[in-house]
């Protein structure tokens, strides 16, 4: 008896953080059919209920390229699991969505094989990103300081820094990158180096 008590609350538990995760769960059969998505998933696509989310199968109305989906299968699949891989999703009304995936292939007690997601919008930073590589493509950074290389590293301060104007765009930059992210530690940096050339100038 004790050991159907602590059967029913494990159960529970995984039941809860499933269901007030911030971050999107789903599961899935190989050729696409959704078993199960939490509710975060739901919000982050643009669904207003879980239910209608289930009703999609992820090839025809998730993913923008089905070969690029096929294409990380083969590359991820015998290993069986990914790590921070991004691709272009399709929300709900057709607009696209960045994601980043962490996922793993599990195998049921049956033995039905299936694969288990961990979704992240990081539509946000992929912009920044992409705004930051067409600046430097033209020949200018969003920031006048930030000198970047073609791998968003940080190369140097301009000389013709604004100290003050270097220090909004920094911490716009860290809003929208997470803290790992070369831009994110790029920028951290050089905004230290702007605040200690402030001290020195000033």
């Amino acid at each position: 008896r004790r050991a159907e008590e602590a059967l029913r609350q494990s159960e529970e538990k995984y039941r809860n953080i499933f269901k007030y995760a911030s971050v999107g769960i789903l599961q899935s059969t190989r050729d696409g059919h959704l078993i199960t998505a939490n509710a975060t998933l739901a919000r982050i696509l643009g669904y207003e209920w879980v239910e209608e989310l289930l009703r999609r199968n992820t090839t025809e109305h998730l993913w923008v390229d089905n070969d690029q989906r096929e294409r990380l299968f083969a590359l991820y699949e015998s290993r069986g699991y990914a790590s921070n891989v991004e691709v272009e999703w399709r929300k709900k009304d057709g607009s696209p969505i960045w994601v980043q995936i962490n996922a793993h292939v599990m195998q049921s007690a049956s033995g039905v094989t299936y694969i288990e997601g961990f979704v992240y919008d990081v539509t946000e930073r992929k912009r920044a990103e992409e705004s930051v590589l067409a600046a430097h493509a033209a020949g200018h950074t969003p920031n006048p300081c930030i000198e970047c290389n073609r791998h968003l590293k940080f190369s140097r301060l301009s000389d013709r820094a604004d100290v003050l104007g270097f220090v909004g765009a920094a911490e716009q930059w860290l809003r929208c990158a997470d803290d790992e992210h070369p831009v994110a530690r790029a920028v951290d940096r050089a905004q230290h180096l702007a605040v200690e050339r402030e001290a020195v100038v000033g």
